[in-house]
């Protein structure tokens, strides 16, 4: 943090000072309340008089700032209740003036003048020089706006790229992308970019490989395909039918999840490298290949109630369902069918997150900077006085006030929130959509009742997704989900396994459009319709292009050892008492009732052993009998049983007979799968 004029640097004064200057440049044009600076400056530990020693700053740092300003003209840091502000032009400071370039180049691009758009995001990538704020590790808000204005960075580079696509000019593009492909591979956009100029400049096997390290990246860390723009760009690739830079940048697409590259798809022609296709058959037939499969009915409910929001028709809707069901890609495609074709309607999309790090309110602090980076003039209008200093230990995420008038501040800023959203739909209608709720902590619930109990009539619908196995076993989260469901307009949509065609396409966008049956019917049999389970079964199939361009090879099943070697590793991350809640499991049966198995296993982590082999996808949940699990399938529940001595299987078998009700104690027993079976998959349930 620096104060240049004339070439030369202007002395700012002590590593304090910096700090408040920093919070005030991130804040530019914006009040800075006294007590949040105060926090940020003296976090648990402010001085004795620390209004006084605030002020005592400010003045120091107007003797700095002013004269820049010039003579006769009013201070540029001045105070405006509930603290202070710095007004200088944005273009007088390097983030803000990024910001400017960034959006000018959009505009450009957008326009299709790409050569201007190359040349203003060249302009704004030259005032980077390295992250921002640097050296204010201490302070949360200005860390979380690092990490934003790298975000934007690169943003930037994303719309340069695609705007050197369009001028021919694809090994500037590789030679920019290739590390930050590798530092950052959850940039879809970025990895399609990378792509599309590796193909231009003949490296096929470069982009497919870069295609392939993206894709099980996703898979492995947060349990994803990739988009299904990416794919297209994959496909074109393997088809040898991607064209780049024939086509004018698309306007008006403001669409976060699209790719900026603008890719057309030939019709295969005949010749070398395509061989002719018998009339009827599967191959011939148009494809859209995407991940996101067998759910267009309930895509179709959700537009649909939450469009009803432009007319002052509010829906809540609660998506349910078992781990790997779909509900994030539901939720995601849901998001961007509700951006593209109901443009004024403004939908912001959340994720609750399990790290017990995560501060109070955590699901509205995401709203809220949101709403303050999509619709800035219209956020700070609604953030009148009254509110300011209640909603702004959100967006900073400061620490929560204690003491006897904790709960008060608490209502008064749930209030404060719900009457800044209010402002901000009756201007612009807004879908609030939740993702993971039963991670959310219980401000975030808290407030999401209250809003939920104030919204008919505010132009604010509800989109949440909830793990229903989390709805039946914590109490508070099932208590805000009838809460929030109390009333019209609010319904359930469960979802269930996909059927076998859904699978099969699900097959087919991965492995293209010649997928072999014996693919398909593998990966249904181990997924049994659950789509992350078809992804993971996805992962471990090998397959070959043969001169006739078909697609044969094997789905190779986890073998016996390594099945082995990944319990021996969950069960180094259990604790000793969590592994016998998992030999319970094991010996009750293929169905584990959990009633009984809570009565089993008395004083025991009984959920959260669960929780853990519902994730690891050991166990799923019964959709049609509610309080039981089963086994994914038998080699695993067998495999566990191996692991136990005849005595510790004899001592578990005793401890589930005691906790069988008195009538069936007599005839209780806990059957054993005989070990010639232990090689074949069974269907479970």
């Amino acid at each position: 943090m620096s104060i240049r004029t004339e070439g030369r640097e202007v002395p700012v004064g002590p590593p304090l000072r910096r700090l408040l200057l920093a919070l005030l440049v991130s804040k530019l044009g914006q009040v800075a309340p006294t007590e949040v600076l105060i926090e940020e400056l003296w976090p648990g530990e402010p001085p004795k008089k620390p209004v006084a020693t605030l002020q005592s700053h400010i003045s120091h740092l107007r003797g700095v700032l002013d004269p820049l300003a010039g003579r006769d003209t009013p201070s540029v840091l001045r105070h405006q209740a509930p603290g202070y502000v710095l007004l200088l032009p944005p273009s007088k400071v390097d983030v803000h003036y990024f910001e400017q370039l960034v959006d000018a180049g959009h505009l450009a691009l957008r326009r299709g003048d790409a050569v201007a758009a190359c040349a203003t995001l060249t302009d704004a990538l030259a005032l980077w020089q390295g992250p921002p704020y640097l050296g204010f590790d201490t302070s949360p808000s200005l860390a979380d706006e690092s990490a934003r204005m790298e975000q934007l960075r690169l943003t930037a580079l994303e719309y340069r790229a695609e705007a050197r696509l369009y001028v021919g000019d694809a090994e500037q593009v590789v030679t920019e992308l290739d590390g930050e492909v590798r530092r950052h591979p959850m940039r879809e956009r970025l990895v399609g970019h990378l792509m599309t100029a590796l193909f231009a400049l003949g490296r096929q096997a470069e982009a497919l490989a870069v295609y392939d390290r993206t894709r099980a990246h996703l898979v492995e860390e947060l349990g994803v395909e990739t988009s299904s723009e990416l794919q297209q760009i994959h496909v074109a690739i393997l088809r040898q039918e991607l064209k780049v830079g024939t086509a004018e940048p698309q306007r008006g697409d403001e669409s976060p999840a699209a790719l900026a590259t603008v890719v057309r798809t030939a019709p295969p022609e005949q010749g070398a490298g395509h061989s002719p296709l018998r009339e009827g058959s599967e191959s011939d037939r148009p494809t859209h290949l995407s991940s996101f499969v067998g759910r267009a009915c309930e895509l179709g409910r959700l537009v649909s109630e939450a469009a009803d929001v432009r007319t002052g028709h509010e829906h809540v809707s609660c998506v349910v369902g078992p781990l790997g069901i779909g509900k994030t890609h539901l939720l995601t495609e849901f998001a961007a069918r509700m951006t593209a074709d109901h443009q004024d309607v403004e939908v912001v999309q959340v994720h609750a997150l399990p790290d017990q790090g995560v501060p109070p309110h955590w699901l509205w602090t995401q709203v809220l900077r949101r709403l303050s980076t999509t619709r800035p003039t219209a956020f700070r209008e609604a953030v009148t006085p009254p509110f300011e200093a209640l909603i702004a230990p959100l967006l900073t995420c400061a620490g929560q006030q204690s003491g006897p008038d904790r709960a008060r501040t608490r209502f008064l800023r749930n209030d404060a929130v719900c009457e800044v959203l209010r402002t901000l739909a009756a201007q612009r209608p807004l879908v609030l959509c939740v993702d993971d709720l039963h991670f959310a902590d219980d401000a975030s619930l808290e407030l999401l009742e209250m809003l939920a109990r104030r919204r008919y009539g505010w132009r604010i619908s509800l989109v949440v997704a909830a793990w229903d196995w989390k709805v039946t076993v914590d109490d508070r989260l099932c208590r805000t989900i009838a809460e929030i469901l109390r009333g019209p307009r609010a319904g359930v949509l469960r979802l269930t396994e996909l059927p076998r065609h859904s699978i099969a396409a699900l097959v087919r966008a991965r492995l293209g459009p010649a997928a072999e049956a014996e693919h398909i019917e593998s990966v249904y049999r181990q997924s049994q319709g659950n789509p992350y389970l078809a992804h993971r079964s996805l992962m471990s199939c090998a397959f070959l292009r043969t001169s006739g361009d078909r697609l044969k090879g094997t789905y190779c099943l986890q073998d016996r050892t390594r099945l082995l070697e990944s319990l021996r590793l969950l069960f180094a991350r259990i604790p000793e008492r969590g592994r016998r809640v998992v030999h319970l499991c094991a010996l009750l049966g293929s169905q584990v009732d959990l009633p009984l198995l809570r009565r089993a296993a008395t004083g025991e982590p009984v959920d959260a052993v669960l929780d853990q082999l519902l994730r690891e996808g050991l166990l799923r949940e019964d959709q049609h009998s509610l309080g039981r699990v089963h086994f994914v399938c038998e080699p695993v529940r067998e495999a566990l049983i191996e692991t136990l001595t005849p005595e510790e299987r004899q001592r578990i078998r005793e401890r589930i007979a005691a906790a069988l009700p008195a009538a069936e104690q007599g005839r209780a027993r806990v059957a054993e799968v005989p070990p010639e079976h232990l090689h074949q998959p069974q269907k479970s349930g």
